[in-house]
């Protein structure tokens, strides 16, 4: 069994994050008019959600400061992917991928910038 960090609960909200990524195609109605960007975006989803859960749950598991900073660097990517896939035309998709690009950085902003623990490691 894994030991929970308390001081670093805000990684098992990005594991969960990493969940509805690779869940919410199928959730949500990534409607398009072709099949290709369907595809593209559910490829998308499915590797940033499983990079996140993984991430999410090394830090529950064995805290890091440089996992923090992975998070933030995989959530850029999330935020910028709509444009550089071309999945621009899928509004719910793009919108998606914004906001949890954003929950993620905030999420791991606050461990980088508050918690002196994290600092020193």
């Amino acid at each position: 069994m894994v030991a929970v960090n308390r001081q670093h609960w805000q990684n098992i909200l990005v594991a969960m994050i990493g969940v509805w990524l690779v869940a919410s195609p199928w959730l949500l109605d990534y409607s398009s008019p072709n099949t290709v960007g369907r595809d593209i975006a559910l490829k998308n989803f499915t590797i940033v959600g499983i990079a996140l859960f993984f991430i999410g749950f090394m830090a529950i598991a064995n805290h890091r400061l440089w996992q923090e900073w992975l998070d933030v660097a995989v959530a850029v990517w999330l935020i910028i992917s709509p444009w550089a896939l071309g999945l621009q035309a899928m509004p719910t998709a793009m919108w998606n991928a914004i906001i949890c690009g954003l929950a993620v950085i905030g999420i791991s902003g606050w461990i980088i910038f508050f918690d002196r623990s994290a600092r020193a490691l």
